[in-house]
């Protein structure tokens, strides 16, 4: 699992630099959000807050702000599960996974229709 979690990192970061190369505005638009999801794997609180800011400065639009607060909240969602089936064994991991589905999925949404908007 952790493997997984540390080859998701590396994947957000290739994006962002190929995006980089590709086209620069994009890549201005898509660090904030690449930056939150990676930070939320440890704080979501921290993530979203520097973005909130940030968006309220000007510096981001809503659109950017809703998907890296997003993007933080799932990342984080994520390595808690993580933790959990690493800590507390299956039976336990199962059902704190359980209780999180629901709220993953309703942000899952969100974000899938915020990208497509």
């Amino acid at each position: 699992m952790a493997g997984a979690l540390l080859a998701s990192g590396a994947t957000f970061i290739q994006l962002g630099l190929v995006t980089a190369v590709a086209n620069r505005s994009v890549m201005l638009r898509l660090l904030p959000t690449l930056a939150a999801g990676i930070a939320g794997f440890a704080d979501v609180h921290a993530a979203v807050l520097s973005v909130a800011t940030l968006a309220g400065t000007g510096s981001f639009s809503m659109h950017t702000t809703l998907l890296a607060g997003g993007l933080a909240l799932l990342t984080n969602t994520t390595s808690k599960v993580i933790v959990a089936f690493a800590v507390g064994g299956r039976a336990f991991g199962t059902r704190f996974t359980l209780l999180l589905a629901v709220p993953f999925v309703v942000t899952s949404t969100v974000l899938l229709l915020t990208l497509n908007a």
